[in-house]
């Protein structure tokens, strides 16, 4: 008699032929709900990195109409047309001054600094809510103004720059310039940290991150996000403007989601591991996975 006439191999073929397909259905169902979660968490951060990167873009936007609403400012004529010897110039600059000290504590507080720049007299004059680099600021400032403010600067545009002070730490922020008339510019910068904080409140796991990027990788706010450190890490995000999905490294799967902003030139990201994302799968069908 051959073996597969047996009563022993019907046994255990009626057995796996019973048995297989649910094995199989089980592992289907255990993948399948791992996507959906995957898929449901990466939707829900998506919207909300949406919303607070709106949210940004509205407050950057309200400060180029701040800055567009100084040229009814009655100060200003006399910083255009006054010598800066004249006793009248100096009062208008403490005006101003007194004035960016009130606006940036109230609606504008993420200000971090209003200035102004008059370029005949080689005059600039700021407020700032962040004295620890009082001098480097109003050093990085000056020349940025002096490179980058004149005749033969660049037609003004809604867009946000980056500058980086220098000093003990590095520190960047997000500028916007405008120009008053008659060689006079009002301007504000933003640190970039301060555009973090909410997302820096979001969920991400031990070893997830949020982190902001310029259009080359650079990283433009400080991040103990280990894998920051890695320049090739940092130009796949920045590449990735846009979208969201999974990203492989280092032998790890991470969700990687990415907003530009609509003012600057920079990405707002978050990358969270998969297996943290997981975690809440129940505990029989990671093994049974496995």
């Amino acid at each position: 008699m051959h073996f597969w006439q047996s009563v022993r191999f019907k046994i255990v073929f009626g057995f796996c032929a019973i048995i297989a397909p649910l094995v199989l259905f089980l592992i289907y169902n255990n993948v399948y709900a791992m996507r959906l979660v995957t898929n449901q968490l990466s939707s829900h951060y998506n919207k909300l990195l949406d919303m607070n990167v709106r949210e940004n873009d509205r407050i950057l936007q309200e400060y180029i109409y701040y800055l567009t609403r100084l040229d009814r400012h009655s100060d200003i004529p006399l910083l255009q047309t006054l010598s800066i010897l004249d006793s009248d110039y100096t009062m208008a600059k403490i005006r101003l001054m007194n004035q960016f000290a009130l606006d940036s504590s109230g609606i504008y507080y993420n200000m971090d600094t209003i200035f102004l720049y008059i370029k005949n007299n080689e005059d600039l004059f700021f407020v700032t809510s962040d004295n620890t680099n009082y001098r480097e600021k109003q050093d990085a400032l000056v020349k940025w103004s002096r490179e980058n403010l004149g005749d033969m600067a660049a037609p003004e545009t809604n867009r946000w720059r980056t500058i980086a002070v220098e000093g003990e730490t590095r520190a960047n922020y997000l500028l916007h310039t405008h120009e008053l008339g008659l060689d006079v510019y009002s301007g504000v910068i933003v640190q970039t940290g301060n555009l973090l904080r909410v997302l820096e409140g979001f969920d991400v796991g031990p070893e997830g991150g949020a982190f902001l990027l310029d259009g080359e990788g650079r990283l433009l706010a400080e991040n103990a996000f280990p894998l920051l450190a890695d320049a090739e890490f940092r130009k796949e995000m920045a590449s990735r403007s846009g979208t969201y999905g999974n990203v492989e490294y280092g032998g790890e799967s991470y969700l990687a989601l990415s907003k530009p902003s609509a003012f600057a030139d920079v990405n707002y990201v978050i990358v969270m591991k998969e297996s943290y994302i997981l975690q809440n799968l129940p505990f029989f069908q990671k093994m049974l996975y496995y």
